[in-house]
């Protein structure tokens, strides 16, 4: 709780802050190196990052422990108009609706914009979605849902149907999304640190609710898999990356390229 503070809002609280101190800092102010070496004989593996090496023992069980609020998290700004935004809907009877947004700027680098959680049915999530598209302008690209919104194939009218009729009737499709859940973690991986140490996934400081699942999304200690726990925005983020969108232009831009080059053309002779 120390660790993953926030301020009265959720959001996460930039004056807490902690630092990593190895035990072997501590050799020669009043211990050895081979007293540490006998305390290290004493410790099981679980504890030897955390007694050892000042790691937070929570962070051990951590699905993304290469997640760094200074890193990831930026403040919000505007997304522009020609940026791709993708969608994705993780529903529940009994729990709150999730959906998340993720952005797609030009140079590649993915921003998770805005999110949604609260009560309501399919028709009420469809809503939100349009509301929140048309508040901030997003150039739609794809919306995608759990499977399971389908439900029972003789019920005309399903969770994946009612969003579906409201998004179409504003010209936007829908989509089952994938549940290739090893492939997207490890999707995810690769985005938080990339092969140069460079992250290419980002986050707004104020999704709470993202915020608070990816900060405490562990692995069950006995099936070593993804608790099925508060992971209902991580459910959307690993079939958001699944998608594997790249930016492309819209018409009018391809149309301004062609006429920019092409007046080049002409008047240079290349």
């Amino acid at each position: 709780e120390v660790i993953k503070a926030v301020d009265a809002d959720g959001r996460p609280d930039n004056s807490v802050f902690n630092i990593n101190g190895d035990i072997y800092d501590n050799v020669g102010y009043g211990i050895t190196a081979e007293g540490v070496e006998q305390f290290a004989k004493t410790l099981t593996e679980d504890e030897k990052d955390a007694r050892l090496r000042g790691v937070p023992a929570y962070m051990s069980g951590l699905v993304y422990p290469m997640y760094d609020r200074k890193t990831h998290l930026v403040e919000r700004f505007q997304i522009p108009l020609n940026w791709l935004v993708d969608i994705a809907i993780d529903v529940h009877p009994r729990e709150k609706q999730a959906v998340l947004f993720l952005a797609v700027a030009p140079n590649g680098l993915k921003y998770l914009c805005n999110e949604i959680w609260a009560h309501g049915d399919g028709t009420w999530v469809g809503e939100e979605i349009v509301r929140c598209v048309r508040m901030n302008a997003y150039r739609v690209n794809r919306v995608i849902i759990d499977p399971l919104s389908k439900g029972d194939q003789n019920n005309d009218n399903t969770v994946f149907d009612k969003v579906a009729l409201v998004l179409a009737r504003n010209e936007m499709g829908l989509e089952t999304a994938s549940k290739d859940k090893s492939s997207g973690i490890l999707e995810i991986k690769n985005h938080l640190k990339g092969p140069n140490n460079t992250p290419s996934l980002f986050a707004f400081d104020d999704l709470i609710r993202f915020i608070f699942e990816i900060e405490g999304y562990m692995y069950d200690k006995e099936s070593q898999k993804p608790m099925d726990k508060d992971d209902h925005m991580m459910e959307n983020l690993y079939r958001l990356l699944l998608l594997n969108t790249e930016w492309y232009g819209t018409d009018l831009e391809e149309d301004s390229d062609e006429t920019i080059h092409g007046g080049r053309d002409a008047t240079s002779g290349y």
